[in-house]
Parts: structure tokens; C-alpha cells; sequence
């Protein structure tokens, strides 16, 4: 697929599990499902977002059924525009997202992927 739809776990609070992190790892571009505010909340741990690409304004409607509604406004668009021309306009902040994924795993007790020892995560950076 061209992009990643992240459906996270709760709708109601700013979390992410391995599926958000998922996209990062391996350099995909994607936007979440989930509750109100993730996309900024994301933007507080240094990643950038995809705005060539999608319309975050739904990230700030308390209802979920409106953000989904967005969510699917803004798929629609990407339907009449070539993968190369997404991927050529992202391709800086593709790359960012990754390595600020992989700093943060590094240089951060607290990561959020601690179930997976960091050495083996590192291994494919």
C-alpha cells in the first residue's frame, strides 16, 4: 500500500504501541486512528508529519467518527496521485522520522519499545 492506516489501540488516550512505530521503522508514510491529538502529541517527540500529503486539521475534532470520516477524505485524494510523486516529496521526512525513531531508542531508558532488547532494534539501523 501506499500509505499505512494506524489504527492504535485507544481512541481516547495519546499512546502508541508497535503499530505506529511500525511505519517509522521502516519508512512508510501513515496516519493514525486514534485520539484526539495523537498527530500533535507524536510531533512532541520530534517526529515530523506528512502535511504534503494529508490534511491533519481532523487531529483536533473530539469526535472519533469525524476524525475517521477525515481520515478516509484525505485517502480518497492520494487515489489520483502516483506513489513516486508522494514518496519524492516525503522522502527527507521518511528518512528524519526513522532516525529520530532510532535516537530515541538509542539514548532513551524509557523507549517505547522495550520489549525488544535495543540491540537487536540498533541491529537494523
Amino acid at each position: 500500500s501506499m500509505v499505512e492506516i494506524v489504527t492504535e489501540t485507544h481512541s481516547d488516550v495519546n499512546a502508541f504501541t508497535e503499530k505506529t512505530f511500525k511505519p517509522l521503522f521502516i519508512g512508510k508514510p501513515f496516519v493514525i486512528l486514534g485520539a484526539q491529538h495523537i498527530h500533535k502529541t507524536l510531533t512532541k517527540y520530534g517526529f515530523v508529519l506528512y502535511d504534503e500529503i494529508f490534511n491533519y486539521d481532523f487531529d483536533n475534532n473530539s469526535s472519533l467518527s469525524a476524525r475517521t470520516e477525515s481520515i478516509l477524505n484525505n485517502l480518497i485524494k492520494l487515489k489520483k496521485v502516483k506513489y513516486s510523486s508522494i514518496y519524492n516529496k516525503i522522502y527527507e521526512k521518511l528518512l528524519y522520522n526513522k532516525k529520530r525513531l532510532f535516537d530515541i531508542i538509542k539514548n532513551d531508558n524509557t523507549y517505547p519499545l522495550n520489549h525488544i532488547p535495543k540491540e537487536i532494534l540498533l541491529s537494523f539501523y
